[in-house]
């Protein structure tokens, strides 16, 4: 019949200079796999589960931008010509929905580039890495197939409307090969 208590890491603030920085880390192993950070929220049995929020500082000073929020595997670092190992996937999964109704639907993933009041709004850019010594990686886009009963989800690649002006066109291009058939 009440709340658990509430755990807070903070710095103190700064009116004229930098405030003070959080390091969470884990120790390096020798012989041995690295230590793991895990932040786990709460269920909530009658309720929604918690939120986790990763939030970058924002700012009020002319010409400076906002903080960035980074988000990046591990890297493979053994130059072993004998698998020297690969770097480490950044996986994002919306949530399952075991519910029986067939309105209950799993989480969305939804990637949105910032609003602009006056210029224009932020950039969605997906690309794959470069591979030095060979093939670079592949874009994959597909929707999963349909179950027992239903279809499987329709793929939509649309541009925005415009009150004034053209609206923005679509483009699928190959890049061009000097030693060998373009694709």
């Amino acid at each position: 019949d009440g709340v658990s208590g509430a755990l807070v890491f903070s710095t103190g603030e700064s009116s004229a200079g930098n405030s003070g920085s959080t390091q969470v880390s884990t120790g390096a192993a020798t012989d041995g796999v690295g230590g793991a950070i895990s932040l786990h929220v709460g269920d909530g049995t009658h309720y929604d589960g918690g939120n986790v929020e990763l939030l970058a500082g924002r700012t009020s000073a002319q010409a400076q931008q906002g903080g960035m929020v980074l988000l990046k595997a591990g890297d493979g670092l053994s130059p072993s010509s004998n698998d020297g190992g690969d770097g480490g996937a950044v996986v994002l999964y919306g949530g399952d929905a075991e519910g029986t109704n067939d309105l209950d639907k799993g989480g969305n993933i939804e990637l949105r580039g910032g609003f602009a009041r006056a210029g224009h709004g932020g950039e969605l850019i997906m690309s794959t890495g470069t591979g030095i010594a060979t093939s670079s990686g592949s874009a994959l886009v597909n929707t999963a197939n349909a179950g027992s009963y239903g279809v499987s989800g329709s793929l939509t690649l649309s541009t925005g409307t415009s009150s004034r002006g053209s609206t923005g066109s679509i483009a699928i291009l190959t890049g061009q090969a000097t030693g060998g058939q373009g694709g």
